[in-house]
């Protein structure tokens, strides 16, 4: 079985960095070039792919998994 660090695209590692930052949708947009909306759907994909409900678990699990470091 393949591990969430995996699964997740690069564009989904970049928007998990940013809200790990503590950036809102909208900021990550502009950072990253890209509709908010995009972002949503990234961040939706991210929510099912580790299995959580809100962003605070979302970079949790990945600093965890070490997907992500601070």
């Amino acid at each position: 079985q393949a591990s969430p660090a995996d699964v997740l695209s690069d564009r989904e590692v970049q928007v998990l960095r940013l809200m790990a930052k503590g950036a809102a949708n909208k900021a990550i947009a502009a950072d990253l070039s890209i509709s908010e909306s995009t972002v949503k759907t990234h961040v939706a994909n991210i929510f099912q792919k580790l299995d959580v409900n809100h962003r605070t678990e979302a970079v949790t699990q990945a600093l965890q998994q070490g997907i992500i470091k601070l």
